[in-house]
Parts: structure tokens; C-alpha cells; sequence
């Protein structure tokens, strides 16, 4: 009995956890619905592997479609002739607005940029000009501060 209660003086007070810990009662009502979710997760069958491709048998040829694609997308983004242009335009179903939009829009947006740039070069020669103003009023004061 010594042994048991000297044991015990070792052992933490842990009695400050029951007003954590919820009752066992409680605990086995929360329990209900989890075993109810596990076993409805258990009845739901996962398809096997490579279902798909049973389903879709046309899938396989996809890589050679998207590769269609792909030089498709190659051949509209270069450069091309007014020739290759002109044919090519009512097949995509663009017209000529659209590219005198898009070169008014470059131009608006170069001049956006302009102005912006010219905006920030303001600001850096303002802020610099503060900038030296400062230092030359802190060297000032460090004169007057070492004339005393």
C-alpha cells in the first residue's frame, strides 16, 4: 500500500480535464452518427480501373486531335502574310475591325504605359529632391549641434 501511494504522489493532478472532457454517455451519442456515415461509406462502390476507357473508346484518338489543335493555335499566332490573311479571317470568323481594335488598344496601352512611366520618374525626382533637402538640413544641424 506504501509502494501504491508513493506511486501516486508521482502521478500529475489531472482532475482539471473533466471540465474538458465530456462525459462517456455523451461521447457514445456522438458515435451514433459516425458509425452510421462509416457505414453508408462502405456501401458506395468505386468504379474499377480503366472504366473510362470502356466508356469512351474515342478518347484514345484525343491526343491526335489536341495536336490538331496545337498547330492550329501554332499557325494563328505567327506572323502571317496579307495573303494567308485575308483567306484565313472569314474561316475564323474574325474581320479586319478586330485588328485595328487590337492596334488602337496596343497604342492606348503603350500610352498608359508612357504615362505612367513618366509619372514615376516625377515622383522619384520630387521624393530626391526631399530626400537632399533633408540631408542637407541634418548636416546643418550637426554643425550648429558641434558649434555648441
Amino acid at each position: 500500500n506504501q509502494t501504491v501511494d508513493r506511486w501516486k504522489q508521482y502521478i500529475p493532478d489531472l482532475s482539471w480535464m473533466k471540465d474538458y472532457i465530456p462525459e462517456s454517455d455523451t461521447l457514445d451519442r456522438m458515435a451514433v452518427p459516425f458509425r452510421q456515415a462509416r457505414d453508408l461509406v462502405g456501401r458506395i462502390s468505386l468504379p474499377e480501373k480503366g472504366w473510362l476507357k470502356e466508356k469512351f473508346p474515342q478518347l484514345r484518338n484525343m491526343s491526335g486531335w489536341l495536336d490538331g489543335l496545337k498547330d492550329r493555335d501554332s499557325m494563328l499566332s505567327e506572323e502571317p502574310d496579307m495573303n494567308s490573311m485575308s483567306a484565313a479571317l472569314p474561316k475564323i470568323g474574325m474581320t479586319s475591325l478586330t485588328k485595328e481594335k487590337d492596334t488602337t488598344r496596343q497604342q492606348s496601352d503603350n500610352r498608359a504605359r508612357q504615362d505612367l512611366n513618366e509619372e514615376i520618374m516625377k515622383m522619384q525626382t520630387k521624393y530626391q529632391k526631399e530626400v537632399d533637402r533633408l540631408e542637407k538640413e541634418n548636416k546643418d544641424l550637426r554643425k550648429q549641434l558641434n558649434l555648441m
